[in-house]
């Protein structure tokens, strides 16, 4: 599955798109700034928010995936950390 353009995921696609790095960490307000509004309460409450699932049900997931990474540490608190999903 891609992430399409319009989707609220879709900047944050583009940022992680444009890093060369094989790790990133953003926070989630670095997040919400990139998409131009709040994520949703069940982010800092549901771990599995987060999973690598590329599916229709996990738009957010595809974000990353569809950019090459995948979720390896999160802080329900305030941050997450990506790797390259090839590294």
């Amino acid at each position: 599955m891609s992430i399409k353009p319009g989707s609220k995921y879709y900047p944050l696609f583009e940022h992680l798109q444009s890093c060369n790095s094989s790790a990133v960490t953003l926070t989630f307000a670095e997040i919400e700034a990139l998409m131009g509004c709040s994520l949703p309460a069940s982010t800092l409450k549901k771990k599995n928010w987060w999973s690598n699932r590329d599916s229709p049900s996990a738009l957010q997931a595809t974000a990353w995936v569809s950019a090459g990474y995948q979720i390896e540490s999160i802080d329900l608190i305030q941050s997450l950390a990506m790797k390259d999903s090839i590294a």
